[in-house]
């Protein structure tokens, strides 16, 4: 009956949905009634699972409502794929009960309540379509509303199939009876069946045969449709689906205690309850394993480490630990830890591009923003599990979960893992790349190193702790090799004593008696000697998903010593990405390059290429020839980060490990030396704008002290360098205006990233451009607009020079999907002509990462 546009308020410059009565039902009196009482349903509901209503009214005979913009896919989109997870099951059914308790306390029935009027959204649900919506007053259900409740089938009120509605209906709906609260408690009852099993509640060859079902059949308990349902989720349902009204849940906020009370145990101790039986292995009788153990023992002493062995499989206990709504997704960083006892796991979560520290109480499934862990990354906890320490701006840091001041344990530079010991030691990695493990008190002192890199090794990470705390477990990369060839060594504290104990492994840790370690994309575990140092027997394939990162060794799992581990779900083409070409129309274009991670895309002067950082088993510069559709490597020793070209296109910037930093290099293109830019050895910095004639550079570093990130130019003509915002909270991504007198960056002093603008000789006055989140400024090519990054996508902001001073407009999305945010440098550069701009985004396959996994009873 109705059709919804996409729309711009220009008052508060928001994307809305407008729907208007469709032009050939204006005339129709009772659809007008209807769109009347949608209309007066929602204006008095608000919710945050409701779809808002901002505003109502009609031009030249055009009724209109003007509503919340929504993006995402309704939920009968998803189901079209199969069932949901348990936990999303609890989490949607909780929101939408909740959403109907708000209505039905403001005396609005909903009447058409179905997977096609629910909406999934990045934000969370929303409930839809409230034009069958029965208001107290009324005088009942006119007959015409029942017949088109009949006939309203397809997803978000569009014709079709007359089964749609029909399965959804409560028997006193069908049979025209007066309907109350209880009737939408029953249609919640069939989408949460639905949910659970991926199939409907009642079936039927006809609309006769369906009403019948729906009026005298009971539908087949969810255990037999789906063998994991707990018990307690049937009954729930069964209850929602009972015949008479009287014998349902008399009101919504029965319901949502219920599905609370039930996540909650599922959380907690009844996590027993997702018991996964995997099959039995089919082969030899019993009498007959120890003598196939003690074969298999002996021939993995004379054949290759690479006879990996399948897992024994055993039931294990999973549970899906999904983020709450605020929190955007997982990072791709050094993400989360686990308690010695399992009962926490903190995890970094970024919000655009600012990361926090999360606290996750897994009996309770209370979840926690961790208070002055903005920026923080790998996180680690005490042997008691009453602190963390974790990595922030180029710091190594702890504080009690309680709460409390931070402690700062010194300058360490970026972090690639830490642990804490039982005695009060903490072993850390301070650099990405190059850098030893060294030692410190976690009441603070003096730093030592306790490993040495080899001459072919590329660098160590991921320490942990022996039992006993003397002893370091840490990786060491191989020298121009993938993390898939690492290897796991063991050092002593004392001695400095160096002990390979695994190849071809990375992100090891011991656990009961066990490496846990990654591998080709894979998890397995392999016995290990914690006497002797070495591991026995053949590694196992754990049945667990995990992500892991090829590029950085990094593994995005921990393990309790009870046996619990927690895991990013994913694999490794979650780090795919690809280059496209996007103009302000929405048309675009896909570079031809093959399936890698493309990072960091930059436009030359000429236009006609672009500067892309590859990661994975190598971090290098290739060169990509717009015209001639040619890829080629601009860089060859693995370890270059942030590209950014020269202003006449003979050279490019690169930060590159020297000495323990982060330091900038020209590489000039056609041979030549790379030249460092800073003679000595200067904080870790990332360059990300040159000037246009070439004069100066702009860069972030963090100088050290309580500023971190800053923003600095350097003046190549005189070789000296400056502070241009210097301020105690985060600059970076400074971008230089065409002109060389306007600087734009990101700053988090209000608590989230914002985009702001100031002169390069006028240090404090600076304007505001974002609101509500911004980050990676550039440019235009003409100066007249400043691009920048936000959870809408790219947006504009025009800009006019008046006098000295500029002036901004009002900010406006020119690409709906802006890419891969990254906090060091811009995930996108702008075409020559400024109406086009490639963008390095995930492939498909790519989404945010907004679940945890939590496996118990797999290890032994």
């Amino acid at each position: 009956m109705g059709e919804v546009f996409r729309a711009i308020d220009t008052r508060l410059d928001r994307q809305v949905a407008i729907k208007v009565l469709s032009s050939g039902l204006i005339a129709n009196p009772e659809l007008k009634q209807r769109f009347e009482r949608e209309a007066r349903a929602i204006s008095s509901l608000n919710h945050p699972y409701i779809c808002a209503l901002y505003d109502v009214g009609s031009v030249d005979d055009v009724e209109y409502l003007v509503m919340e913009l929504l993006e995402g896919e309704s939920l009968a989109d998803r189901l079209a794929r199969g069932p949901l997870p348990l936990n999303q099951v609890l989490r949607y059914g909780t929101q939408i009960s909740d959403a109907l308790d708000r209505a039905h306390r403001q005396h609005i029935v909903h009447r058409d309540l179905k997977p096609g009027n629910i909406m999934l959204t990045r934000s969370g649900l929303k409930l839809l379509d409230f034009g069958l919506a029965k208001l107290t007053g009324e005088a009942g259900l006119l007959s015409q509303a029942s017949q088109s409740a009949v006939q309203t089938v397809k997803p978000l009120t569009t014709e079709g199939s007359i089964l749609g509605t029909l399965q959804y209906m409560s028997p006193e709906q069908l049979e025209g009876k007066e309907v109350d609260a209880r009737s939408d408690i029953f249609a919640l009852g069939a989408v949460l069946f639905e949910m659970t099993t991926g199939r409907r509640p009642f079936n039927g060859s006809s609309q006769a045969s369906l009403i019948a079902a729906i009026l005298h059949d009971e539908p087949p308990p969810l255990g037999t449709l789906q063998p994991l349902t707990p018990p307690a989720l049937d009954r729930i349902v069964r209850t929602c689906l009972a015949k008479d009204p009287e014998d349902r849940w008399q009101t919504a906020r029965d319901l949502t205690l219920q599905l609370q009370a039930l996540t909650e145990n599922i959380s907690g101790s009844t996590l027993a309850n997702e018991s996964v039986a995997l099959p039995r292995r089919q082969g030899l009788s019993l009498w007959w394993r120890p003598l196939a153990i003690g074969l298999i023992a002996g021939i993995a002493m004379t054949l290759p480490f690479m006879l990996f062995r399948k897992p024994v499989h055993t039931p294990v206990r999973h549970l899906s630990m999904v983020l709450p709504d605020p929190v955007a997704e997982i990072t791709t960083d050094n993400v989360l830890a686990v308690s010695e006892d399992g009962s926490k796991v903190v995890y970094v979560a970024r919000h655009l591009a600012t990361t926090q520290l999360h606290l996750r109480l897994l009996a309770s499934s209370e979840d926690h923003v961790i208070a002055k862990t903005v920026g923080a990354t790998g996180p680690f906890l005490s042997p008691d599990g009453e602190s963390v320490g974790f990595f922030q701006e180029g710091h190594l840091r702890t504080m009690s979960l309680s709460g409390g001041s931070v402690a700062d344990l010194g300058e360490v530079g970026p972090g690639k893992g830490a642990s804490w010991s039982t005695n009060g030691m903490i072993a850390f990695v301070g650099i990405p790349s190059g850098s030893p493990v060294s030692l410190v008190s976690a009441k603070g002192g003096p730093i030592r190193t306790i490993s040495k890199v080899r001459p072919n090794e590329g660098g160590h990470g991921t320490p942990h702790f022996l039992p006993g705390g003397k002893q370091v477990l840490y990786t060491a990369e191989v020298d121009g090799k993938s993390y898939d060839e690492a290897v796991a060594l063991v050092v002593d504290i004392e001695t400095g004593r160096a002990q390979t104990v695994l190849e071809g492994a990375y992100g090891a840790q011991f656990v009961r008696g066990q490496l846990l370690f990654g591998r080709g994309g894979k998890l397995y575990t392999i016995p290990f000697d914690e006497k002797r140092f070495s591991t026995t027997g053949v590694p196992v394939e754990l049945p667990i998903s995990a992500l892991d990162s090829p590029g950085h060794g990094t593994l995005y799992v921990d393990a309790a010593g009870d046996g619990t581990i927690v895991a990013v779900p994913g694999s490794r083409k979650w780090f795919d990405t690809r280059i496209v070409q996007v103009d302000r129309q929405g048309k675009s274009k896909t570079l031809p390059l093959e399936s890698r991670n493309y990072r960091m895309p930059r436009i030359d002067p000429t236009g006609k290429r672009l500067l892309v950082e590859v990661t994975g088993a190598n971090d290098d510069i290739w060169i990509y020839d717009l015209e001639r559709e040619t890829f080629s490597r601009a860089t060859f020793n693995g370890e270059n980060m942030v590209p950014e070209w020269d202003h006449d296109g003979n050279s490019f910037f690169v930060s590159r490990v020297d000495a323990g930093r982060l330091q900038l290099y020209q590489i000039p293109l056609g041979g030549g030396q790379p030249k460092k830019v800073f003679p000595s050895v200067s904080p870790s910095l990332f360059c990300t704008s040159v000037s246009r004639d070439g004069r100066l550079i702009a860069y972030a570093t963090t100088p050290g002290g309580a500023t971190g990130w800053d923003v600095y130019l350097l003046d190549r003509t005189t070789g000296t360098s400056r502070p241009v915002i210097a301020g105690r909270f985060n600059e970076m991504q400074p971008a230089l205006s065409p002109d060389s007198t306007w600087i734009a960056y990101t700053s988090d002093e209000s608590g989230q990233n914002e985009i702001y603008v100031q002169g390069v000789d006028r240090a404090g006055a600076r304007t505001l451009i974002s609101q509500g989140g911004g980050a990676t400024p550039v440019w235009s090519h003409s100066g007249r607009e400043i691009f920048f990054v936000t959870e809408e996508g790219l947006k504009s902001v025009p800009v006019t020079a008046r006098e000295g001073s500029l002036a901004f407009g009002t900010a406006a999305t020119v690409v709906a999907e802006s890419g891969q945010e990254n906090v060091l440098a811009p995930s996108y550069t702008v075409a020559l002509d400024d109406q086009s701009f490639f963008i390095s985004e995930g492939s498909d396959e790519v989404n945010s990462i907004r679940q945890i996994d939590v496996v118990r009873g797999l290890l032994p």
